[in-house]
């Protein structure tokens, strides 16, 4: 966002009611950006601190000149209304002559029946005082709004550059910026609460976990008193200002979630004061990744289920073992020589690594299972795979491996490899021994 000259930095403050809900599992998602037109937005200034009514139906928003236009000058600001028709917010008007005058202007809340309109710095019968502050004005019967007075808040020190606040939908609680002796950064967030007399409490800070070594401003706290969204050129922003949502911890105001920015809403330029109506739309200032100055834009949060990462499960010590041992040889691969039952030198490596294996791993058993080519007849080949898994036995048997751990199967001609082989190289595919090492689990 561009400030010029006497531009203020404000922070809105609204009274909407919000169906904004957290929940364990999920995430806050945003639809794409919605530019809101030219009936809201003009071609040269620059438009911020939308306010929408309860319903959704009113949006009040400032406009910054930043040309000089009639009686108007460069950084001077005047309140524009916008009601929604058919559904579409209708052409903005400023019309609005108990709000704006010849100073900077802007709305900061709205009460939640819509009858109070809360306005940045104090007026008094019609008379605008210098001082910072909040003045309220009510509507007429006729739907007008009245004179603004000045409203008694001496705890709140609107003291910055990005002065403002919020309050609470119940209205017992303020949310403002300020720099003040002890903030982390150049200005922070404080609240304070109005007693049961009247008065308000001493200001204390939302808290370091909220609070970055930058600018943190334009608060806002859904209905129920859990998310809050704030702005912050801080929480390492992608751009000069970003938006950031943090959940409530407990009752308290100084213990909060680690802020989350909006994905998807940030960019490389300034995005700030964001406002949320009852159906979670939002409305915030954006200058698009720094392409000249803010216009409004739109979007809409929803939560969307967290799938959860599918849990690698943790592998024994054994089972370390047997997936390298079945990496570093095919275990089905112990052949024989055509009406042959000797282990072969080469196969005998196998039988080694896999000896070596049931040494490290005395629970663990394995399985022997004898198989022939198709060639010669069906009892001697089952006689003959019987022969070729004792003599793998043996081979283990001998150099320690207690027998009992030792399962072997014959199974001759029943599990060919390769059904009709018709070249030697086929049948010795079919001739061998295979090795399934058992968990001791």
């Amino acid at each position: 966002m561009k400030f010029n000259k006497s531009t203020l930095a404000l922070v809105g403050l609204a009274l909407a009611s919000s169906s904004i809900l957290s929940a364990q599992g999920f995430k806050r998602v945003y639809s794409n950006p919605v530019h809101l037109g030219k009936a809201i937005n003009s071609d040269k200034h620059e438009e911020s601190l939308p306010i929408l009514s309860a319903d959704g139906e009113s949006l009040y928003f400032v406009r910054t000149y930043t040309e000089t236009e009639g009686d108007l000058t460069i950084g001077d600001q005047d309140v524009y209304v916008s009601v929604k028709e058919n559904g579409k917010f209708s052409l903005a008007s400023k019309d609005l002559p108990t709000i704006n005058d010849k100073h900077n202007n802007a709305v900061i809340g709205l009460s939640k029946d819509g009858n109070a309109i809360y306005l940045l710095n104090q007026y008094a019968a019609g008379r605008r005082f210098s001082n910072k502050g909040v003045s309220m004005a009510k509507k007429s019967a006729e739907g007008t709004w009245g004179e603004a007075m000045a409203m008694q808040m001496p705890k709140v020190n609107f003291k910055g550059n990005h002065y403002g606040g919020f309050i609470t939908a119940d209205e017992k609680t303020i949310i403002f910026t300020a720099e003040l002796e002890g903030s982390t950064g150049k200005e922070d967030l404080y609240f304070t609460q109005i007693n049961e007399d009247g008065n308000w409490s001493e200001i204390q800070s939302l808290g370091n976990m909220v609070n970055s070594n930058r600018a943190d401003f334009a608060p806002y706290l859904s209905p129920d008193g859990k998310l809050l969204f704030f702005s912050s050129f801080g929480h390492n922003s992608v751009g000069s200002s970003d938006i950031f949502v943090s959940e409530r911890v407990g009752n308290g105001w100084d213990e909060w979630t680690k802020p989350e920015p909006l994905e998807g809403i940030n960019t490389a330029g300034f995005e700030a004061y964001s406002n949320i109506d009852k159906n979670n739309n939002i409305i915030f200032a954006s200058n698009n990744g720094g392409k000249g100055y803010a216009d409004l834009y739109s979007t809409t949060m929803k939560l969307e289920k967290i799938e959860p990462k599918p849990v690698e499960p943790v592998k024994s010590e054994e089972e370390k073992a047997i997936e390298k041992l079945n990496n570093e040889f095919d275990l089905q691969l112990i052949y024989f020589d055509y009406n042959k039952s000797d282990v072969k030198v080469e196969d005998a490596i196998i039988l080694d690594a896999v000896m070596a294996v049931l040494v490290k791993f005395p629970k663990l058993k394995i399985v022997l299972s004898g198989h022939t080519d198709e060639r010669g007849r069906e009892e001697y080949n089952y006689k003959l795979s019987k022969r070729r898994v004792e003599a793998g036995k043996d081979y283990l048997v001998k150099r320690g491996i207690d027998k009992k751990r030792i399962i072997t199967q014959a199974l001759g001609e029943t599990d060919l490899k390769i059904e009709n082989a018709k070249t030697e190289a086929e049948h010795v595919q079919n001739r061998r021994v295979e090795i399934e090492i058992l968990g001791s689990n």
